[in-house]
């Protein structure tokens, strides 16, 4: 196991509530639209798209059993994670052994922004776990798992300018001996969209061989690995 520590320096309001195995409530959230969904089992089976503009919250204990999607979440507004030590928020596959990414886009205008706090994601499907463009985000108390089958397993991607942090978080790849696996990777490789401003501290990984990848030009980190 690779135990990795790193610092880099470089409106409408719906509330939906929850039953047991409830279908998951959003499917779009519109802007100027704000979604909250309670604490309570859901099981999700259509993607649910967040607009610009718009804000989906997902309250401490909310547990979403996610059905054979390969992007369940995609935001191009605001989502948060309200987890707590003792509630956390889960998202991870359901008997169909599929959930792929959470994602954020940016097309134009304010950033996405995704704030996460004591997440629990299991992706079984896709290159990244979560994958951040352009955003403005914070994940920390939060296992972000890849499960994936991918020949590039990547936990956390934040590229194409995306500023943020992760703090004391755990990230962990499945394992075969042979597929490219990473905790974190900063930059998405190309030419331009190289401003990445991205904080890790108390980040430890398990099962990636690169804890941190940094695919850009240039970087300023310093930090341990243990």
């Amino acid at each position: 196991m690779l135990r990795f520590i790193l610092s880099v320096m470089v409106s409408v309001v719906s509330v939906v509530g929850a039953q047991a195995q409830t279908p998951f409530p959003a499917r779009f959230v519109e802007a100027g639209q704000t979604i909250v969904v309670p604490k309570g089992d859901y099981v999700q089976t259509r993607d649910c798209i967040v607009r610009q503009g718009g804000t989906l919250i997902l309250e401490a204990g909310a547990r979403v059993r996610v059905s054979g999607l390969g992007v369940p979440v995609q935001v191009y507004g605001t989502l948060e994670v309200r987890g707590t030590a003792a509630d956390p928020v889960v998202i991870e596959p359901d008997a169909s052994g599929i959930c792929g990414t959470v994602a954020a886009y940016w097309v134009s205008g304010p950033r996405p922004r995704v704030i996460a706090n004591h997440l629990q994601l299991t992706t079984t499907k896709n290159t990244n776990s979560m994958l951040l463009s352009f955003a403005e985000f914070a994940i920390s108390n939060s296992v972000i798992e890849n499960r994936s089958t991918s020949a590039s397993r990547v936990c956390i991607l934040a590229g194409n300018n995306a500023v943020g942090s992760i703090s004391d978080s755990y990230l962990k790849c499945l394992d075969d001996g042979i597929a490219e696996t990473a905790g974190v990777v900063v930059g998405n490789g190309s030419a331009s969209r190289q401003a990445d401003d991205v904080e890790l501290v108390n980040v430890i990984t398990e099962d990636c061989k690169d804890p941190v990848r940094i695919r850009k030009k240039f970087a300023l980190i310093s930090g341990t690995i243990q």
